[in-house]
């Protein structure tokens, strides 16, 4: 049975073992293996999404802040193990159980030193956006989004004036009936 780590972030070091490969889900992934204390873990860090049709440049900023002598255009750096062994990071840690009961603690994130609440995990909050900002980019898709619930959608501004497409249309002043 493997040893349980408490959920949290953690101090650990890459020990020189990576694998470069294409997941199930065809993404390309690299598997690290790293030291929390003297446990070992992997850490797999997907740096294409989508069946490998979607660059994931969150994660490569990450490992680049991680390993600042890779030139992040070749994974292939990573399977030399003099390039990545001894590299000190930080991971988060969150235990899994499975459908049998089984309990895994998994590296869930990875960062440089000093950058784990960065990246939106430990201590406090992520920034928020502002909220002029938040509603310029995103406010008409959650708009649209609403119309399709069925909910209703109020105006994003305006005078309250009907609009030519809201005014009555008047009778036919010849007075003749369909």
């Amino acid at each position: 049975m493997s040893v349980l780590l408490e959920n949290g972030i953690y101090d650990a070091v890459f020990n020189g073992q990576a694998s470069v490969y294409e997941s199930t889900a065809g993404n390309l992934t690299v598997c690290f293996e790293v030291l929390v204390g003297d446990v070992v873990r992997k850490a797999f860090c997907a740096l294409f999404m989508k069946k490998g049709t979607e660059i994931n440049e969150r994660q490569i900023e990450k490992l680049a802040a991680i390993f600042p002598d890779w030139n992040k255009d070749d994974p292939s750096w990573f399977l030399e193990p003099e390039n990545i062994k001894d590299k000190q990071c930080e991971v988060r840690i969150e235990n899994d159980t499975d459908a049998n009961g089984q309990t895994w603690s998994n590296v869930k994130d990875i960062a440089a030193v000093g950058k784990s609440t960065e990246a939106g995990y430990g201590e406090g909050m992520p920034a928020s956006m502002d909220k002029k900002a938040l509603q310029a980019k995103y406010g008409a898709k959650f708009r649209a989004a609403a119309a399709k619930t069925g909910q209703p959608i109020k105006p994003s501004g305006g005078n309250g004036k009907k609009n030519k497409a809201e005014k009555e249309i008047p009778a036919d002043p010849a007075g003749a009936e369909g």
